[in-house]
């Protein structure tokens, strides 16, 4: 339960709500496309450098690893959307994709070591 006093402390409902029928004047839906605009500029410019560092540190196995999951994300998600039936699955259906990534990320990362090793055995 709620006290009188805790009313200071705003639910994200509650400040939408709030937003779309105080003084501003704006619609919710426009409030989410503003908040998606800021968000994605600020992963923009937090992702920006660290794209840079890891080119100029010629770590492309890296690199590639983090787009191809992106892409594979993106895909299971599209598809999750366009068949209906896959719709209610969407968490479970994630949950796995997530989980193969991670999987791939591991054994890539053991592959690299062993590579590594054999490499600085036979020198």
């Amino acid at each position: 339960m709620r006290e009188a006093g805790c009313a200071v402390v705003m639910e994200f409902s509650n400040f939408i709500y709030f937003i779309t029928i105080g003084n501003i004047g704006v619609e919710e839906h426009y409030v989410y496309v503003l908040g998606c605009i800021a968000g994605s500029m600020i992963i923009y410019f937090f992702a920006k450098p660290l794209i840079l560092k890891i080119v100029n540190l010629k770590l492309y196995r890296l690199l590639s690893y983090l787009i191809s999951s992106l892409i594979i994300m993106l895909s299971v998600f599209i598809i999750s959307f366009l068949i209906e039936d896959l719709n209610r699955l969407l968490i479970p259906i994630m949950k796995v994709t997530v989980q193969s990534i991670s999987f791939l990320g591991m054994f890539l990362a053991i592959g690299i070591l062993i590579q590594q090793f054999i490499r600085g055995q036979s020198s």
